[in-house]
């Protein structure tokens, strides 16, 4: 019964998945406190956390759970059942619709994988004794490289063009067709230089930036009622911005009027000043021209002085070394900013 009844609530009447995907987001957004906006993008935060959606785990489960159920074959009342429900499958879409034989070849269809795992002891083949796994990891490596695949799809789609809005940054820092090598590097720098951080506001700032989501700077419209919308403000001036990211970081986004905010352009200095020691102090060749020939104020620049940029090599010691910088100039306003906003609520709330 258990192999023909489907309980993982893919119908669209009762699809977990999507509640699930509600608390990953809520879970992402609490680790980020108080320097994250609410209107965040999901897609986006997937992307900078290197998460994956819940129904995209539950397809690589799926796939995966294919090899032991196909290895049930091997004996005679067990295979003539799997034939069965395998058939049933391909004749009736309501048993596919709601079975897990039916999620598991719908799971493969997914991955473009085609048909069953050939498992050696269906075939009276005797499994090597010194390594009875290798075959089944064979398979599960197979499933892995297939749903990265899968996965990047979905990715390319947030980063192209007409993805997110708030993704404008990220993709400025990922790399459109990264070889297997820089997107472990680039994995490596988000987990030890960037996601380190968010031990505390400063840090979170940083990750909350990359997301589009910063409320010092955010990119996502703040939805005030149904189908109404208003542009977000610069956390230090309160003027709106075609790229508030710019705005408060380059301290003008171009053909706009300058972030007039006397606190923010102190803070500017600092953080200019110490990228530039960073980067005299670490950076080889490549770094220092492409650098210097970044255009300024631009998302691209912007990148490079956070520690990762498309298409560039940065030296690794720099690398982890500008997201602390960040952290320590801008993330330090933030947190002091956050604390006085709070302290004067906290007043107003108490004089009313």
């Amino acid at each position: 019964f258990f192999l023909c009844v489907n309980f993982s609530l893919d119908g669209g009447r009762w699809d977990e998945s999507r509640a699930y995907d509600r608390l990953q987001k809520q879970a992402i957004v609490a680790i980020l406190g108080r320097s994250c906006v609410s209107s965040a993008s999901y897609e986006v935060l997937l992307l900078v956390f290197g998460l994956r959606r819940v129904d995209e785990r539950r397809v690589r489960a799926r796939a995966r759970y294919a090899y032991p159920f196909s290895r049930t074959r091997r004996r005679p009342d067990r295979a003539k059942f799997f034939v069965a429900l395998d058939q049933r499958v391909a004749a009736d879409a309501a048993f596919a619709r709601e079975s897990i034989t039916g999620a598991i070849v719908d799971a493969l269809r997914k991955l473009g994988i085609s048909g069953w795992p050939d498992v050696a002891e269906c075939n009276s083949v005797a499994l090597d004794p010194d390594d009875p796994r290798a075959e089944q990891r064979e398979w599960e490596t197979l499933v892995d490289r297939q749903f990265e695949a899968f996965v990047r799809r979905r990715e390319d789609d947030a980063l192209a063009s007409g993805g997110p809005e708030s993704a404008g940054l990220w993709r400025e820092i990922a790399d459109a067709t990264p070889t297997v090598e820089r997107a472990a590097a680039m994995r490596a720098w988000m987990r030890r230089a960037v996601l380190n951080l968010t031990a505390d506001d400063g840090g979170c700032s940083l990750v909350s930036l990359l997301a589009g989501c910063w409320w010092a700077a955010p990119v996502p419209r703040v939805k005030m009622a149904h189908r109404v919308f208003l542009r977000p403000e610069c956390g230090a001036c309160g003027r709106t911005s075609e790229c508030l990211p710019l705005h408060l970081l380059a301290g003008q986004c171009p053909g706009e009027a300058p972030c007039p905010c006397v606190e923010a352009s102190r803070c500017r200095a600092e953080w200019e000043a110490e990228v530039g020691r960073l980067y005299a102090q670490y950076a080889d060749a490549e770094a220092t021209v492409a650098f210097a020939l970044a255009t300024p104020r631009t998302l691209q620049r912007a990148a490079l002085m956070l520690g990762w940029a498309r298409g560039v090599e940065l030296p690794w010691e720099l690398s982890c070394a500008l997201p602390r910088a960040f952290a320590d100039t801008w993330g330090a306003w933030s947190q002091d900013r956050l604390d006085a906003l709070e302290a004067e609520d906290a007043q107003q709330r108490a004089g009313g």
